[in-house]
């Protein structure tokens, strides 16, 4: 078999029974697909993919679930509050996701999230863009090497 990029139905052909059979990265790409310009997967059947993956431990998935966009054509949007949200995103970020990691410390150094129900913890940010700078993440980087030169939720640490 034969596909080309943005073969999506030879893609979804592929991955659906490796998803139905369990498997978590089938789940998680199969998901993934709904946030590209595939149209073929809706967004609920996204999020229960994601939620599947997410159960049997797929950090990605996780983090999925804690930021999964609504969507507008089908009017389908996450059925999480706010702070189980938040919740989700926590979790991801322990189980190592990266990105998750990254976008923790943001929320803790600002306190955006949802309904801006996070308070602010710099102390704890330091703490998360650590974890996801020591992966490679350069954003995490950036605003870590800016925290500890100004001494923001730590002591200044300049050399």
């Amino acid at each position: 078999m034969t596909a080309e990029r943005g073969d999506y139905e030879s893609a979804i052909a592929m991955l659906r029974p490796l998803a139905e059979a369990g498997m978590s990265d089938a789940q998680y790409a199969l998901a993934f697909l709904a946030l590209t310009e595939c149209d073929v997967i809706s967004g609920s059947e996204a999020f229960a993919l994601f939620l599947a993956a997410a159960e049997r431990g797929h950090a990605e998935a996780v983090r999925h679930i804690a930021r999964f966009p609504e969507f507008l054509t089908e009017g389908f949007k996450s059925p999480l509050s706010t702070a189980d949200g938040w919740a989700w995103l926590l979790r991801a970020a322990e189980a190592g996701s990266v990105q998750a990691q990254y976008d923790v410390g943001a929320v803790l150094a600002t306190g955006e999230w949802g309904d801006g129900s996070v308070p602010v913890d710099l102390k704890a940010a330091v703490g998360w863009y650590r974890r996801a700078a020591e992966a490679g993440h350069r954003e995490a980087q950036f605003n870590l090497a800016t925290m500890l030169m100004e001494g923001v939720g730590c002591e200044p640490d300049v050399v």
